[in-house]
């Protein structure tokens, strides 16, 4: 009996062995725990989500685009300075968004009454690169959209305004 009880001893020990690092492990882990990844903090109710669609050098002027519908989409893609890419654009749940010589960095929604939404884009200068962004129209449901291009400090680069109603009765 004593050597079957040697024999399992043997068989045991690397098991006993494993058992009391898994233990260590663990007790190292609570005393030397290191502080949690900050993650990103969530959306404001202001800020906007939005896809980019392609983006690339270009040598061209300055400039922003946008389209509304489908009419305006293809005059975008037929620009010869811009390479687009063969993007299913849906003009009844997105806008086109491109800027030429600078890079959007956040698009926040302001709404002010039932006519009119304004949308803040931040952009930041960056020459010969060109942008294209889609903005989903899930917020977008006032008759008006009022467009700010926001550059350095705040300060408005490009204002432009857009009817909503009239997009639509092209389509």
């Amino acid at each position: 009996m004593n050597k079957f009880l040697v024999v399992e001893a043997r068989r045991l020990l690397p098991l006993a062995f494993l058992l009391a690092l898994l233990v260590s492990l663990s007790v190292y882990d609570n005393f030397f725990r290191l502080e949690p990844v900050d993650t990103p903090p969530p959306p404001a109710e202001e800020d906007f989500l939005y896809v980019t669609a392609t983006r690339g050098e270009l040598d061209a002027a300055f400039s922003f685009h946008l389209a509304h519908d489908q009419r305006q989409w293809e005059e975008l893609q037929q620009n010869p300075d811009m390479e687009l890419p063969d993007y299913p654009f849906n003009p009844s749940y997105e806008i086109a968004l491109c800027t030429v010589n600078s890079q959007v960095e956040g698009v926040k929604v302001q709404p002010k009454n039932q006519e009119l939404t304004r949308l803040l884009v931040d952009v930041e200068p960056s020459p010969q690169y060109y942008h294209l962004v889609m903005v989903n129209r899930d917020r977008l449901e006032t008759p008006e959209l009022e467009w700010v291009f926001l550059g350095e400090e705040g300060k408005v680069i490009h204002e432009e305004k857009v009817r909503q109603e009239e997009n639509n009765e092209q389509e």
